[in-house]
């Protein structure tokens, strides 16, 4: 498994939905969540491996967590400003302004759909790996507040 970095045409490609969860797809999420932990991460996107399917997983508290053609159905008015760092784009943290609590809507490995609500850390991570499904990487947010100072 090769992680891609930034300069990468396919971590700012959309990806594509997942039909139906295959063997390949349950064997891809295991060794992301492997690759994920040895890395030190706590969330990865296929594309960050260069597969561009809508598919992540997340670390919490040492377990890892796959979701399916995950998408944001709820977001808190609340936001929260905090650093981020991205295994994609090593030595660059930067603070990000994010929705505190979200409801998320995923499949899981089983194939059912279900939702979970996230707060916290958990919530700034899946909105982090969705940003890497949706072609978006945390530097695009650095431009953003660049231009809003000119």
């Amino acid at each position: 498994m090769k992680l891609r970095y930034h300069n990468s045409p396919v971590l700012r490609t959309m990806s594509t939905e997942i039909e139906e969860v295959t063997l390949e797809i349950k064997k891809l999420a295991k060794k992301m969540i492997d690759f994920c932990k040895k890395k030190g991460g706590i969330g990865l996107a296929a594309p960050q491996i260069g597969k561009n399917i809508r598919l992540v997983v997340v670390i919490v508290n040492g377990k890892g967590t796959a979701m399916i053609n995950p998408r944001i159905i709820q977001m808190s008015d609340e936001m929260s400003k905090d650093v981020e760092g991205c295994l994609s784009c090593p030595g660059i943290d930067l603070s990000i302004e994010r929705h505190e609590r979200i409801v998320v809507e995923a499949m899981n490995l089983d194939g059912k759909v279900g939702q979970a609500s996230c707060s916290g850390l958990l919530a700034r991570c899946i909105q982090h790996e969705i940003d890497h499904l949706d072609g978006i990487l945390i530097v695009d947010y650095a431009s953003n507040d660049i231009e809003g100072k000119k």
